[in-house]
């Protein structure tokens, strides 16, 4: 039994002495590695810590979506996890035509074709646009529900008449959509009833006729009535001013309005 208990004697010394060789290795590496290396660690926690102090706030205002309650065609409320949605909507200057599909119970997206017949408060042009709206909802507050929305598209058009960026004459018109996101807030007023009310700033840039930005700045307001258990009746809409940056800077102003048909 002495002689066991001498044996793991010896085994425990050894494991050990190795323990703090090896400690003292790590401690040399860390000195090696410069005085920075603490900073550097304390400044990647403090982001840590913020970011967690940013994101805790919008998990609990935005609680999930109740299961089996549809969402809104155009306010803030998107559409539940795996719930789908057709919607068509007729206006100026454009026709619309999309599918709305639920990513989770607080974002959605909306591929959709755009068929334009004008272009601001111009009319007579024509043309096409290809895009995909997305919608995050970030907060509930009274009733009122927030949200993020924004299309990325590509636009191409002819026929267009003064375009900003090259006055006079007829050009062509080919430009993207950024996507760049903007604010909408809805609310169910009544029953089957929602108003919403939005702030976009959708940022295109143009290659043609030449290179430009358009910066417009637009406020809307919709309307959302729930007929039956699956379809609504939307309108909507929207107008401000729009500045163009480019080779020739200018501005104008804009305005549109819509009424669509939807079934989720």
């Amino acid at each position: 039994m002495r002689q066991n208990f001498n044996t793991f004697w010896l085994i425990s010394s050894r494991l050990a002495g190795r323990a703090r060789r090896c400690s003292a290795s790590v401690r040399a590496v860390r000195r090696a590695a410069g005085p920075s290396s603490a900073p550097r660690r304390s400044e990647f926690r403090n982001w840590a810590v913020i970011l967690c102090i940013c994101v805790a706030p919008l998990l609990v205002a935005a609680p999930a979506q109740a299961a089996g309650q549809h969402g809104e065609l155009q306010g803030a409320q998107p559409l539940d996890q795996d719930e789908r949605a057709l919607f068509a909507a007729v206006g100026v200057p454009d026709i619309r035509l999309g599918l709305g599909y639920g990513l989770t119970s607080l974002v959605d997206i909306a591929p959709q074709i755009r068929l334009a017949y004008g272009q601001a408060t111009r009319l007579g042009s024509f043309g096409a646009g290809v895009g995909c709206g997305y919608r995050f909802r970030f907060a509930t507050l009274d009733g009122w529900h927030f949200a993020l929305v924004g299309r990325p598209e590509i636009t191409a058009m002819g026929g267009v008449t003064d375009f900003p960026p090259s006055p006079g004459g007829t050009t062509k018109v080919f430009g993207l959509d950024l996507g760049v996101p903007g604010l909408v807030a809805s609310q169910e007023i009544l029953p089957k009833t929602w108003v919403s009310f939005s702030l976009r700033v959708p940022v295109s840039w143009y290659l043609l006729p030449s290179s430009a930005v358009a910066v417009p700045v637009l406020l809307g307001f919709g309307g959302e009535l729930g007929i039956g258990d699956h379809w609504r009746f939307t309108a909507k809409i929207e107008g401000g001013s729009v500045m163009y940056y480019g080779k020739n800077q200018s501005s104008e102003l804009s305005a549109a309005a819509w009424v669509g048909l939807g079934w989720l």
